[in-house]
C-alpha cells in the first residue's frame, strides 16, 4: 500500500504524540467537513484499517467540547491558585450524554515500522479523556506548531525523575523557555487540582490546565 504524507502524519501522530484520535478529529484536521471531505476520510481511513495500519473501534464516549485555549496557566513564581473556582469550570463543561464514537489507534504493526508505541487500545474507562488530551494537541498543531512539535505525551515521559503521576504530555521547549506540563481536566474537583498543583510545585514546573 502506498503511503502518503497525510497518512504518515496520522500514523506518526498516533505513534508519538497521543493515544488515540476519533474519526471527527481526523477528518476536521486532515480532511475538511464538506461530505466529500468526509467521504474521503473514511475511505482512507478504512483503506489503513485493511492494512493493518489502524485498529478501529466503537467506544462510548462523550461528545468533544471545544478546545481553545487552556482554562488556566501557572508559572513558578505565581500564586497559589483559587482551586475551588477552576473546579467549577471542569465541572460545567459535560453537558451531552455520551454518545457511540469511531476511534482509531495505531497498529502494532505500524508502531514497529515507526519505532513508537501501538497496539490494542488501553484504559477504555479513559477514552473520553484520552479523546480531548488529542483535541489538545491538534489545536496546538494548528495554531502553534512549534510547541506542538515539542509535545511529548505521557507514554513517552521518562518513567523516573518526577515524584507523581506524570501529566497528559509535557511540553518540552528547545529553547530558554524550559519546559510546562500539560494536563486536561475532565471532571476535577479542587482536591484533584490542588494535588496536581502541589506535584508541580515540588518539582518546580509550570502547567497547563485544558
Amino acid at each position: 500500500m502506498y503511503i502518503t504524507d497525510r497518512d504518515s502524519t496520522i500514523l506518526e501522530i498516533l505513534a508519538f504524540k497521543v493515544r488515540l484520535l476519533s474519526f471527527q478529529q481526523i477528518s476536521k484536521t486532515f480532511w475538511n467537513l464538506t461530505k466529500s471531505g468526509t467521504s474521503n476520510a473514511q475511505k482512507r481511513l478504512k483503506k489503513l484499517v485493511s492494512s493493518n495500519l489502524l485498529n478501529h473501534y466503537l467506544m462510548n464516549t462523550r461528545p468533544l467540547i471545544p478546545i481553545k485555549e487552556p482554562i488556566f496557566s501557572w508559572n513558578v513564581d505565581d500564586p497559589e491558585p483559587d482551586f475551588e473556582s477552576i473546579a467549577l469550570k471542569t465541572q460545567s463543561r459535560w453537558t451531552l450524554p455520551p454518545q457511540i464514537t469511531p476511534v482509531y489507534t495505531i497498529s502494532k504493526k505500524a508502531s514497529n515500522l515507526l519505532g513508537g508505541i501501538g497496539g490494542k487500545l488501553e484504559y477504555p474507562l479513559h477514552i473520553t479523556h484520552d479523546l480531548h488530551v488529542s483535541s489538545v494537541y491538534l489545536h496546538l498543531l494548528l495554531n502553534d506548531k512549534d510547541t506542538a512539535d515539542c509535545w511529548i505525551g505521557e507514554v513517552h515521559l521518562p518513567k523516573k525523575g518526577f515524584k507523581f503521576k506524570a501529566p497528559d504530555a509535557m511540553i518540552n521547549y528547545k529553547n530558554d523557555r524550559g519546559n510546562i506540563f500539560i494536563e486536561f481536566c475532565e471532571k476535577y474537583n479542587a482536591q484533584r487540582i490542588r494535588d496536581f498543583h502541589n506535584d508541580c510545585v515540588v518539582n518546580k514546573i509550570g502547567y497547563q490546565l485544558w
